[in-house]
């Protein structure tokens, strides 16, 4: 299956992200966070899509980056076609993926930790709003929290379920239509359980978490 837009690709192999080491760290926290982002972090996930079933590991890297007055830390998915960041402060979470070819950026808004069930906020793909030439938007909003999932026969507490949908504008930016759409979990302390990507009735993957180690 072609994933222009994947979040999670599905391989075990470990991809380093080349980040800046000059930049200044920003602040790592483990506690009251829903993603851990001490470096050497890891999450192993299983992903299920329509080609077959795969395992990943995703790693917190130590060197942080700065893109646009904001800090972001390195982090990789497991994927060899684009490099990822992750973006945590002031309660809010975003993953910012950098397709090595094309250099095209995608960042997804996937949280914000104090907003309460029903809020919604949109948000840009990157800099330009556009995504390879098209007004390109995401419809975020907090479906639920502080609910209880059991992922994997594990079950996890104080979890928060958000949606992003991502949508596709005309050449004028006025008529967006629907696109791809993630369902994700985040544990308290612990961070992604599950990501559920649709589009319209398909489910195109699932990724759930099988173990993690928080540094």
């Amino acid at each position: 299956m072609k994933k222009t837009l994947t979040l999670i690709t599905i391989s075990a192999s470990i991809l380093i992200v080349a980040c800046s080491k000059n930049n200044p760290k920003p602040a790592v926290k483990t506690a009251d966070t829903y993603w851990p982002t001490t470096a050497g972090t890891t999450f192993t996930y299983k992903s299920v899509d329509l080609s077959g079933t795969g395992i990943s590991t995703t790693l917190m890297l130590k060197d942080s980056t700065l893109i646009v007055n904001k800090y972001y830390h390195g982090v990789s998915f497991g994927g060899d076609t684009a490099v990822e960041y992750l973006y945590e402060g002031k309660h809010l979470y975003a993953l910012r993926q950098v397709r090595k070819t094309g250099n095209l950026a995608m960042e997804y808004s996937i949280l914000n930790d104090t907003a309460s069930v029903g809020y919604t906020w949109t948000t840009p793909p990157n800099e330009t709003g556009t995504y390879a030439g098209s007004p390109t938007r995401f419809i975020n909003k907090i479906i639920e929290k502080n609910i209880t999932k059991t992922i994997n026969g594990k079950i996890y507490n104080n979890v928060i379920h958000t949606l992003v949908q991502l949508q596709f504008g005309d050449n004028q930016g006025i008529n967006y239509t629907n696109a791809e759409r993630h369902d994700f979990y985040f544990a308290k302390n612990i961070g992604m359980i599950e990501d559920i990507d649709t589009n319209g009735s398909t489910v195109l993957y699932t990724t759930d978490l099988v173990s993690y180690v928080i540094k």
